[in-house]
């Protein structure tokens, strides 16, 4: 073999030996790119289901938090006109509870019963919008003040009722004295000593309970009535914090 044909194969030789490294070599970084590809494949399969899991999650806890806030300011607005309703029956009812015993007479009192019927269906109103109040208000100190409130405004409401009743029972018996006297075909003072004295014992007798009920009734119910108002006022105050701090 000839130098030039020794140089030509050599050359061949060299070429194919670099052609071998490089077909090895591209073989191998194709399969690094392939596997690459396919690794970056499966991380953006696996993050696109993170993401659409993860934004309906989301989705979700937007629903639960727009029902609580929902359920959250239904439950405040039923609070709160709980709240103007026990304020307006509490009022009532102690409006109720202020008469005027001494204006009462033989010709009115029978609107006595009247008035125990209203102070008694005021008193079941109350006693209604109270149970509400504990129910819906989740706050200690107003349902203590409220509850503070409707004891003391009941022991007015038991004293001022007994007074009514009794108010009554005096007014009707010197009713009855006068009309027994009335239907009398002799005057009075015509009867005698024994049964003219009788009927007159009995009418002073009414006259004094009358007088000292009123003594005692404008006295009392007045002390009672000023302990039920401060008590009220407890509640008040309480209660319109509680809703200034559910409407900020």
């Amino acid at each position: 073999m000839d130098l030039a044909a020794y140089i030509i194969v050599s050359c061949s030789q060299i070429v194919l030996i670099l052609v071998g490294v490089y077909c090895v070599s591209f073989l191998r970084e194709d399969a690094k790119n392939t596997s690459l590809l396919n690794h970056i494949s499966e991380f953006t399969r696996k993050t696109e289901l993170v993401r659409a899991q993860f934004n309906n999650e989301l989705e979700q806890f937007r629903s639960k938090l727009d029902f609580l806030t929902n359920k959250q300011n239904i439950l405040f607005s039923e609070s709160k006109d709980a709240v103007i309703e026990h304020l307006t029956n509490i009022t009532n009812w102690q409006n109720d509870l202020s008469p005027a015993l001494h204006e009462y007479n033989l010709i009115n009192y029978g609107s006595i019963g009247d008035l125990v019927a209203r102070i008694e269906s005021s008193r079941h109103a109350t006693a209604s919008s109270s149970s509400k109040i504990q129910l819906l208000i989740e706050d200690n100190d107003v349902n203590k003040a409220s509850g503070d409130a409707v004891v003391e405004i009941l022991r007015t409401h038991l004293y001022v009722e007994s007074c009514l009743k009794k108010m009554h029972r005096i007014l009707n018996s010197s009713k009855h004295n006068l009309d027994q006297v009335s239907s009398m075909d002799v005057k009075l003072w015509s009867l005698p000593d024994d049964q003219k004295n009788f009927i007159i014992d009995r009418m002073r007798k009414d006259e004094k309970e009358r007088e000292e009920l009123e003594a005692e009734f404008q006295i009392k119910s007045h002390e009672l009535s000023m302990n039920a108002i401060a008590k009220r006022n407890v509640f008040l105050v309480l209660a319109k914090q509680y809703i200034k701090q559910g409407m900020s």
